[in-house]
């Protein structure tokens, strides 16, 4: 299954997001996700997007994050990422923790190097 976005979207907890083995195309549309339960692919097309996780409690996220975005991972929550994501954007971190076996989980954005933390948030 594919999905492809054109408008601005924000699915809240009560609209839980669930996607095994789906793709979800951003197509250059900013994306907020408070209950992520997924082990799809998530890119955008050639115009950059934004993918924001805002987790209240810890999220292990087996998917994949690729293309031309930017991860904002938000909220107090952990985001733990158990695969690779080659995304070129840039990774903020505002609150909680975002966690994974190396750096190179976190994308390529700013020389693959820079994670942005803000609000007492971690890396580990």
């Amino acid at each position: 299954m594919k999905t492809k976005f054109f408008c601005m979207l924000s699915l809240l907890a009560a609209c839980c997001w669930t996607a095994h083995g789906a793709v979800i195309d951003l197509n250059g549309v900013d994306l907020t996700v408070t209950e992520p339960n997924a082990d799809g692919y998530v890119n955008t097309s050639q115009t950059a997007a934004t993918l924001t996780l805002d987790l209240a409690g810890p999220v292990a996220y087996a998917g994949t994050i690729s293309g031309n975005l930017s991860l904002i991972k938000a909220g107090a929550g952990t985001l733990t990422l158990s695969n690779a994501c080659p995304y070129t954007g840039t990774t903020h971190v505002n609150g909680g923790v975002l966690e994974a076996p190396t750096d190179a989980y976190f994308g390529s954005g700013d020389g693959g190097a820079a994670v942005t933390l803000s609000n007492d948030a971690r890396v580990r």
